[in-house]
């Protein structure tokens, strides 16, 4: 059998009408402004439970807290200087502005905006005794450790290069021989955490939208409306107007999501101090590592899309095998059974680290549509193999296709109970000897 214009008669009044339908029910609406407020305050939570923003929540600040070096303060220090070092205590620093040094004196004066500076040697090293104003004496004393440590090193013939290599920050990483083996090896639990974020969301995609088909489907068949729309409508024409207006309702949905991440993320940013990065680190991703571009953007919508396709099929094949209301249930089971085994075995050959499992499950129908394009985004495929997984679940989409436009029609008028895919198949080769007989 071969698909011609003339199978898709009607598909543009069937995919009008279930949009309308779709966009018009109040508990979509509702459902689309709550996950909008979810995905709107996700960055910020994430942010504030994991303690990487710089906000300041406590009831005495409403303002992001500042460094001490940022507030000018105003006072005298009388410095007295009784070790070998040389010291330049008079730091070059606007916050310092407001005070006003004197060295090698006594204080004069008891003014309570004093301080005293003494700087002496006793058995256990340099002493840095201050005395008087308790805020000017706690402003200047992390200062002064620095420029005391700075001198005794500058003391014993250390230049300023070394001084700042000594006193750079650093940090320890501990890993295990394969970082040092192959310096391009991948994190695997980084892999793993990506895979799970991509088939996770796959998963909700395909699984809402059967969720929409096989309700749709079900209630005009219960409702005999589905038998007047077929003088009219090709089989094919009437199940793919459906799969066509669930997809832009969903993709839709999608596309209202990533707005409110992206509205998400520039509030984190400017409120919170956080950024995309830290949250993708949170949940183990590292963001620098990933092939991200628009075409790996183009690359992960085709395979969105396919997918998408294929279990809407599938979703409208199990709907239109069920009689009443009651089956509805039954036909969500087949598609959601087959979405989340495909789901489980992406997740686990995340695991595999095996260049054949990586190969052979971005390729394979069904799985492919979770797998291939995370492969792709960390290198472990090309764009080949990614392009033969796409024509091998074209091919798979081409076969429901067909069937749909064989059987759909006698799975219209079929009364009893919910029939599995593998008897639509069998249904399908019954349909075809009998024509065969007949010719």
């Amino acid at each position: 059998m071969k698909l011609t214009k003339h199978d898709f008669r009607g598909c543009r009044k069937i995919f009008s009408f279930t949009l309308k339908q779709l966009i018009l029910n109040r508990a979509n609406l509702i459902s689309i402004a709550v996950i909008f407020m979810i995905v709107l305050i996700s960055m910020p939570v994430v942010t504030l439970f994991s303690g990487s923003g710089s906000f300041d929540l406590s009831p005495s600040s409403s303002e992001p807290q500042k460094n001490s070096l940022d507030t000018v303060i105003s006072g005298m220090v009388y410095i007295q200087n009784d070790t070998e070092l040389s010291l330049d205590l008079k730091p070059n620093n606007s916050a310092f502005d407001g005070i006003i040094f004197e060295e090698n004196r006594e204080p004069e004066t008891t003014d309570s905006d004093a301080v005293f500076l003494h700087l002496y040697e006793d058995s256990t090293g340099i002493v840095i005794d201050l005395s008087g104003n308790s805020e000017i004496s706690a402003f200047l004393t992390s200062y002064l450790y620095d420029t005391v440590e700075q001198a005794r090193l500058a003391s014993v013939g250390a230049e300023s290069t070394q001084i700042e290599t000594l006193n750079a920050p650093y940090t320890v990483s501990v890993g295990d021989l394969s970082n040092y083996a192959d310096d391009e090896t991948d994190d695997p639990m980084e892999n793993y955490f990506l895979q799970l974020f991509y088939s996770i969301i796959t998963m909700c995609i395909n699984i809402c939208a059967a969720a929409y088909i096989v309700q749709t489907v079900v209630e005009e068949k219960s409702s005999k409306l589905v038998e007047s729309l077929m003088i009219s409508v090709r089989p094919l024409a009437l199940i793919l107007g459906k799969i066509l207006a669930v997809m832009v309702f969903i993709f839709g949905m999608l596309a209202v999501n990533v707005v409110a991440a992206v509205l998400s993320a520039a509030i984190n940013s400017a409120f919170f101090g956080g950024n995309t990065a830290d949250i993708l680190a949170v949940i183990g991703i590292d963001s620098t590592s990933l092939r991200v571009d628009p075409l790996t953007v183009v690359i992960c919508i085709v395979s969105l899309l396919l997918g998408y396709i294929t279990y809407s099929l599938i979703a409208g094949l199990s709907g239109t095998s069920c009689s009443t209301m009651e089956d509805i249930q039954a036909a969500n089971s087949t598609s959601i059974t087959i979405i989340m085994i495909c789901y489980v075995a992406a997740c686990f050959a995340s695991m595999a680290e095996s260049e054949a499992v990586n190969t052979i499950t971005s390729i394979l129908p069904m799985i492919s549509v979770f797998c291939a394009p995370v492969q792709y985004m960390i290198g472990g495929i090309g764009f080949g193999v990614l392009a033969v997984s796409w024509l091998i679940q074209t091919a798979v989409i081409v076969f429901l296709a067909l069937l749909c436009a064989k059987i759909y029609a006698d799975l219209i008028i079929y009364s009893g109970k919910p029939l599995g895919l593998r008897q639509i198949i069998k249904m399908a080769k019954n349909k075809k000897k009998t024509e065969e007989v007949r010719q």
